[in-house]
């Protein structure tokens, strides 16, 4: 019952959001947006009750959960939709601008070339080789980004260069179960997807 109090409080505030924004009805909801929409249409629906419903959701592939914006944990919204995220992140990094006195259509930062890359993904291959010689025994994310030749590393420089091998399947990852409720220090030991998924350790593949 609470699992679908909560898909009906996610539909209510996506109407919310078409109201608003003239179309798309696309929203990312924090925890505490998603649990105010579900007491206000259920009243008396503990938190303990969203809570469980919200995992049972996120397992079932119903919810997908999105990387924190500023100091909330993460965000939450049907599964495939990117653009309420977007919107969200759009909003904060925007306001962050403004405060420092940024305009937003200066020139970006210019991404790394690919040669640097292609370089760095080479690095961590050689690092995986070293660390643990024998293909397909998994390494932990955390020993890999302290090896001597990665720890200069930009943790997301060096999380998308996983992600590309990953993609390129040189190498396989393996998720982490409660990522969300580790410390934010632990945290950000992980690998990190743009989904809000977080993989604990790396493997050369064998196959």
């Amino acid at each position: 019952m609470a699992a679908a109090v909560i898909a009906s409080g996610i539909s209510t505030r996506c109407g919310d959001s078409r109201k608003d924004s003239g179309g798309g009805g696309e929203t990312a909801l924090s925890s505490s947006e998603l649990s105010t929409a579900a007491r206000r249409r259920v009243p008396g629906c503990s938190e303990k009750i969203v809570q469980a419903a919200v995992r049972r959701l996120v397992a079932d592939g119903q919810l997908q959960t999105w990387p924190a914006i500023g100091r909330e944990r993460n965000r939450l919204g049907a599964t495939g939709v990117q653009q309420a995220y977007k919107k969200a992140l759009h909003a904060f990094v925007a306001a962050k601008l403004k405060a420092a006195g940024i305009r937003e259509d200066m020139p970006a930062l210019e991404q790394a070339p690919p040669a640097a890359v292609a370089d760095l993904r080479q690095r961590i291959l050689a690092c995986l080789s070293t660390v643990e010689p024998v293909a397909g025994l998994p390494v932990s994310a955390r020993k890999l980004r302290q090896h001597e030749s990665l720890r200069d590393v930009p943790k997301a420089d060096f999380d998308r260069a996983v992600l590309e091998l990953r993609d390129a399947r040189r190498v396989s990852l393996h998720p982490h179960g409660d990522a969300w409720n580790l410390p934010s220090g632990e945290r950000e030991q992980l690998v990190a997807d743009p989904s809000g998924n977080h993989y604990v350790a790396v493997s050369i593949r064998t196959e």
